[in-house]
């Protein structure tokens, strides 16, 4: 006896995010969370990259810092 399929499969086991995951190319997904805010310990970002310079700003500071060198494990 077979079964009657009433939905797509994907309909069924997928959330709606998820069903565009394979309806879009991977690059298509990377550029659209690329372009979207990001929040990262409470600060909001502009996007991704703009997250990374402002941290890898910050770590560049602290690595100039003679005190912060002196300190044990850095």
């Amino acid at each position: 006896m077979r079964r009657k399929q009433t939905t797509q499969p994907s309909e069924r086991l997928f959330a709606d995010p998820q069903r565009d995951m394979f309806e879009k190319s991977y690059e298509e997904i990377l550029q659209e969370q690329k372009s979207q805010p990001v929040e990262c310990l409470g600060m909001t970002f502009e996007n991704d990259e703009k997250r990374q310079e402002y941290f890898l700003e910050k770590q560049r500071k602290k690595l100039k810092d003679p005190e912060f060198r002196k300190m044990e494990g850095t």
